[in-house]
């Protein structure tokens, strides 16, 4: 039988991943050793080495089953069919938020995590980009450069509320999306 359906194996890579999942809500991932890991999980280091090849790899992993969920939830949602407001944004990726809210705000407000932010960033916009380099006349480079930014704009709304328990709902920060972008478009500038 192959390895990768295999019942035992396959509970424990569940194990291992929701162990893993567990100790990032109360430490750093770089903090995170195999052995620890391996211990909480019950199981031995060889059996770790048989699923990932480092603490590195699982992270690979979890940062890939996210972005392909956000991209699944934004395809559902008809993303880019329509004419869309920020807050659509917004309201798609709070049904992702709240299905595991604690490990993601961690995540998201890690600075240690600011890299997995990244790459699933990175994954999701090279998915949409060629469809936004159709509607607008950008280079590629400006286009994407845009894309990170309000991503990063976006992400420290939530990012700030999580880190100062500011108690905005996910409705708000929606909002709030809504309104940042709207200042930008209306040519916001200084005095």
């Amino acid at each position: 039988m192959e390895k990768k359906k295999d019942l035992r194996f396959q509970k424990t890579h569940k194990s291992i991943r929701d162990t893993f999942k567990s100790l990032m809500l109360h430490k750093d991932f770089k903090d995170i050793s195999v052995t620890e890991l391996s211990n909480l999980a019950n199981i031995n280091r060889k059996t770790f080495y048989l699923h990932y090849k480092s603490i590195e790899d699982l992270l690979k992993e979890l940062e890939t089953e996210i972005a392909e969920h956000i991209l699944k939830v934004l395809h559902e949602e008809h993303f880019l069919e329509a004419s869309y407001q920020m807050s659509d944004l917004c309201r798609a990726m709070n049904k992702i938020l709240i299905e595991n809210y604690d490990l993601h705000m961690r995540i998201i407000s890690s600075d240690s995590c600011q890299f997995f932010v990244e790459r699933v960033q990175e994954i999701i916009i090279s998915e949409f980009l060629p469809e936004w380099k159709d509607k607008v006349k950008m280079s590629t480079l400006e286009l994407k450069l845009i894309a990170f930014g309000t991503a990063n704009g976006i992400l420290s709304l939530y990012r700030m509320n999580y880190r100062r328990k500011l108690e905005l709902s996910l409705e708000q920060i929606a909002e709030l999306a809504d309104k940042v972008i709207s200042i930008n478009n209306n040519n916001f500038s200084y005095s």
